[in-house]
């Protein structure tokens, strides 16, 4: 009866941690406070709740305690580029990858930001790196499109933009995406 009431006594107090996901992980780092994992699932917790400076703390601490951790570089990158400070965004992401080389998301969020910066031929590169990795990427693939498209290849745009046909996984916004970039190739043939 004691062990009952104690186990009880202890999911009553273990409830409060679980009503959000904010008090999940700051219950789990509080007990966990060497993982690395805890502080970057803190970290995304607190940047789904927009309290994107907290965030980027919890992330470093997730790399200071393994610094090797792709994961929580390219969470840094995100942090800035969403406070739109791109040279920072660029920094971490090419952490993120030196840690990871096969992380695809961040060769996508690379070629993105030099898009932004009209780099398309180091855009190119990213996407193209991101593909070699997952040639069936329809975001990278829809992306390099609209690069090719830029630097005036609508025939290779076109060409990469027919790849995506072939791919049954294409979401509403990648779907939207290539149709832009298709309709600025057909009006360029016109």
């Amino acid at each position: 009866m004691v062990l009952v009431t104690a186990f009880g006594a202890r999911a009553w107090v273990r409830n409060n941690d679980w009503r959000d996901e904010n008090a999940l992980y700051t219950a789990t780092v509080s007990n966990a406070p060497a993982s690395a994992k805890a502080h970057h699932n803190a970290a995304v917790a607190l940047e789904r709740a927009g309290r994107v400076d907290d965030a980027a703390l919890e992330f470093r601490e997730a790399l200071e305690i393994y610094p090797d951790y792709a994961l929580a570089a390219f969470g840094i990158g995100h942090i800035y580029a969403l406070k739109g400070i791109r040279a920072g965004a660029i920094h971490w992401y090419e952490r993120a990858l030196r840690e990871d080389p096969r992380f695809v998301k961040a060769h996508l969020q690379l070629g993105l930001l030099h898009a932004e910066l009209r780099d398309l031929d180091t855009a190119e590169a990213a996407f193209r790196s991101g593909l070699e990795i997952e040639p069936r990427n329809s975001l990278v693939l829809v992306n390099l499109a609209a690069v090719r498209l830029a630097q005036g290849d609508r025939w290779g745009a076109q060409a990469i933009v027919s790849q995506l046909d072939h791919i049954g996984t294409v979401d509403a916004e990648e779907r939207e995406l290539a149709a832009a970039v298709r309709r600025e190739i057909e009006a360029e043939l016109r």
